[in-house]
């Protein structure tokens, strides 16, 4: 589903919510186009998908880290995952999952996200018809 987007029948995403205080994981979810799904395992290995995150506290500070180099990039979603070696972050993405993130708590009921999304939307807006256009032509 990462590469296709999950409106065709069967195309699916799993996902599950995630404290980013804890690094405490579970309650899974599979995402189709039309419904979700509670999926307490995942559908393809059959693992159970909830626990704690083993070494979290030293991925937080490693992903912290990062967002403070890249400060000028300031929405970025993290793929992360524990391997025997320690934890690894994998990819940043931009604009990352905004639909299947708020499958737990919608952006505008977070006191941090409805803040940080009300004043892009403020900006957005705020711009007049040539403006809107010129915002609305750029490829992301």
């Amino acid at each position: 589903a990462n590469y296709r987007s999950p409106e065709e029948e069967g195309i699916r995403s799993y996902n599950m919510d995630f404290d980013l205080v804890t690094g405490v994981y579970g309650n899974g979810k599979l995402a189709y186009g039309n419904k979700t799904v509670d999926t307490p395992a995942h559908p393809d290995t059959g693992v159970l998908g909830e626990g704690v995150m083993d070494s979290w506290e030293a991925l937080r500070q490693a992903i912290y880290g990062v967002s403070l180099r890249l400060g000028l990039v300031e929405y970025m979603g993290y793929d992360v995952c524990e391997t025997t070696d320690g934890p690894k972050i994998m990819e940043i993405n931009s604009h990352s999952g905004s639909k299947y993130l708020q499958l737990y708590t919608p952006f505008m009921k977070d006191p941090f996200l409805a803040d940080y999304f009300s004043r892009k939307l403020a900006v957005i807006d705020a711009l007049d018809d040539v403006a809107r256009e010129r915002r609305n032509a750029t490829v992301r």
